[in-house]
């Protein structure tokens, strides 16, 4: 009987030795890696798809941001360094429309085996009468949110054993950015002035968002100098708004902007769509709760 005991607590023993074994390993946070036992590397091409990224992957997989701080997605130079830093990426996520499509051929030399995931799924894209799209859509953080669900969806294509792992990151992340959404609308709910004037027309999703609105644009375009007849138009807009401020980004230089500024009476504040390195906010949420906070100083 005693022997029959002994070995009944034995067997006990090892099955939960094995079920402990099992659960831990399935249920530990040890880093992703590849075949080779490196960790698994993924490419984000701006600063706000990097920081939502590394959002949802954590510690287990590792993001780089392709498009350095201080640059411009719309005027990078993609040289031979950007195809080698890309070399043994998983993965490499865009904005896409027109933004940073150039990262399609800097793959084919750097990471010709990784899917490129564009990240608009399931957003209402800005339209415009040429058939082009307003790429700045993450400037609305009820638009990150779908993001970062995008992000997640392509993640588990490339590594769904960590599936709940990557959920939990996910959920807690959504959580934020709603308290983040619901700040940045508080923040400028009761601002007078709701019409502004941007150096290049990217704010359309946040003004839309949180009730501005763009009523004229420097340059049609990033980087490309406005016409005489483009620059009349929006000096007429600044009389015709009565605005007192242009908002400037630190990726493009404001000189060209400087006298028409100072003949007009208007000041040039700096706000910020997509740098977060540069600029000391570390996030993409810090960084859109600041330029929230910019705005409603000067449009009260």
């Amino acid at each position: 009987m005693r022997k029959i005991i002994y070995y009944v607590i034995v067997l006990l023993l090892i099955f939960v030795g094995i079920f402990l074994y099992f659960y831990f390993n399935k249920n530990s946070n040890s880093i992703s890696t590849n075949q080779t036992g490196e960790k698994i590397k993924i490419a984000a091409t701006i600063f706000p798809v990097y920081d939502i990224a590394r959002n949802i992957v954590g510690d287990k997989i590792q993001v780089i941001q392709v498009v350095p701080p201080g640059a411009s997605p719309h005027t990078f130079e993609v040289s031979p360094k950007t195809a080698t830093e890309l070399q043994g990426v998983k993965a490499i996520f865009k904005i896409g429309n027109g933004l940073d499509d150039w990262i399609d051929g800097v793959a084919q030399s750097g990471a010709p085996d990784a899917p490129i995931f564009i990240l608009s799924q399931g957003i209402d894209l800005r339209r415009f009468s040429d058939g082009s799209v307003d790429p700045h859509y993450w400037l609305a953080l009820n638009n990150a949110q779908t993001i970062a669900k995008n992000i997640f969806q392509d993640i588990l294509e490339i590594d769904p054993a960590n599936k709940d792992y990557y959920q939990n990151n996910l959920d807690a992340y959504l959580i934020k950015l709603d308290v983040a959404d619901k700040k940045i609308s508080a923040t400028l709910a009761n601002v007078s002035q709701k019409n502004i004037a941007v150096f290049h027309d990217a704010w359309y999703y946040f003004t839309q968002r949180y009730g501005l609105n763009v009523v004229t644009a420097f340059e049609p375009f990033p980087g490309k100098e406005p016409t005489p007849q483009y620059l009349s138009q929006f000096i007429n807009d600044i009389k015709k708004y009565n605005l007192k401020v242009v908002f400037i980004e630190p990726q493009f230089s404001a000189q060209s902007l400087e006298q028409i500024a100072k003949d007009q009476g208007v000041n040039l504040v700096l706000i910020n769509p997509a740098d977060g390195g540069s600029s000391g906010n570390d996030d993409l949420i810090t960084l859109l709760e600041n330029d929230a906070q910019i705005m409603a100083s000067v449009l009260k």
